[in-house]
């Protein structure tokens, strides 16, 4: 018989479809993902904010997060550039902008699944922590799904050099030029942090296969000569970030998006987890699976486990590993129709479903994703006549 890797252990006797996801290179599906926003409290002392640190609250207008964090926070400053986009919002305040206190807020938020949105990806250790809080969200244990979104702003070699120290599949960091004009409060790296992610998050909401690239943004124009070259911008997508390209007009446009990751755990170079497309799709086929194999297997009635060469009654709640192969197929059928993985063919060989043992069913899944086109490179040749 033989043996399938899911990562659940044989000691979680919990009923339920449990799904891992693995690299293999190193509809019925309801998602409902809110906006998480970390910050801190505004310091002003008339009015002082009535909020309270490291309590998950939810976003009910800008009135009230005025009044619970400040207008000058970079909490509101943020949900300045998500405000209108129709999806629930949530913050949570630290005590401070460091490392630990980023990790005992996060602590407070609870199984929740959202996209994180901050301002602190330059602070060191806070993506290794954001990272940390946000892996197990992947795991079946959570299967929450979250990611964060941030940004920083410094000149290309300092850029360069950060993006060595960040490798991390849940953090999307976009790389920004320094901004040094004269209006402040609608220019400040938390106002255009909120602008970006809200582009990525209505993007991924609206459609799991969308490209994160050529997405236009209304950020407020830096100097043409303070903006980044093309050179500079595949420089700093290929040190593990997000880039924004600004034309000679000051429109802004996310160009690609991308995660900080950028090697494997032996630190092999590896682009399994580098788009941020991979994780919507990963996501949405990971929520397909379990929700619609629970629905199918333990939300209606009690199932038996029988061989495949036991003789199923008419009305019998017995199933057997074909029942579930063909489920299996049949919702990846439809996550083909819609674009998100391909492959039927090779998936349907592929899979395997095998008996456990104590009424357990392991399943492996192949999944083929589909990829968002990037490019159309040319070589020409040419004559004179």
């Amino acid at each position: 018989m033989a043996t399938i890797t899911t990562g659940v252990p044989s000691s979680d006797n919990i009923p339920g479809t449990k799904l891992n996801i693995y690299s293999a290179g190193n509809s019925d599906v309801t998602v409902n993902q809110v906006i998480l926003l970390l910050g801190t409290l505004s310091k002003a002392t008339d009015p002082a904010p009535t909020g309270v640190v490291n309590k998950l609250t939810l976003v009910t207008g800008s009135d009230q997060l005025a009044t619970l964090v400040g207008s000058d926070s970079d909490i509101y400053e943020m949900y300045q550039g998500v405000e209108n986009n129709g999806i629930t919002a949530y913050f949570v305040a630290a005590a401070s902008n460091s490392a630990a206190d980023i990790a005992t807020a996060l602590e407070a938020v609870g199984d929740l699944s959202y996209w994180l949105v901050h301002p602190y990806a330059s602070v060191s250790g806070v993506v290794n922590v954001i990272d940390s809080a946000l892996s197990p969200s992947w795991s079946y244990l959570n299967a929450d799904y979250c990611y964060a979104i941030s940004a920083i702003e410094d000149s290309v070699t300092n850029l360069v050099t950060t993006g060595k120290t960040m490798n991390s599949a849940y953090n999307v960091v976009f790389a920004l030029p320094t901004y040094l004009g004269s209006e402040p409060l609608t220019a400040s790296l938390a106002t255009r942090v909120g602008k970006l992610a809200n582009e990525v998050i209505v993007t991924s909401a609206s459609d799991p296969t969308a490209g994160i690239q050529a997405l236009s943004v209304s950020l407020s124009p830096v100097d043409n000569s303070q903006a980044f070259s093309r050179t500079n911008r595949n420089t700093l997508f290929n040190s593990g970030f997000a880039i924004v390209r600004q034309d000679l007009g000051g429109e802004s446009t996310i160009e690609r998006g991308r995660t900080t990751y950028q090697t494997n755990a032996v630190g092999t170079a590896d682009t399994s987890y580098r788009d941020i497309e991979t994780l919507n799709k990963l996501a949405y086929a990971a929520t397909s699976f379990t929700q619609i194999l629970n629905n199918k297997f333990f939300a209606v009635s009690k199932k038996l486990i029988t061989d495949d060469s036991t003789p199923i009654p008419a009305g019998s709640t017995a199933v057997t590993l074909s029942t579930i192969s063909s489920a299996c197929i049949e919702i990846y059928n439809t996550l083909q129709t819609e674009l998100v993985v391909q492959k039927l063919k090779a998936f349907s060989s592929n899979q395997s479903v095998v008996y456990a043992g104590d009424g357990k069913v392991d399943v492996y899944l192949p999944l083929y994703l589909t990829n968002t086109l990037r490019a159309i490179n040319i070589g020409a040749t040419f004559t004179v006549s």
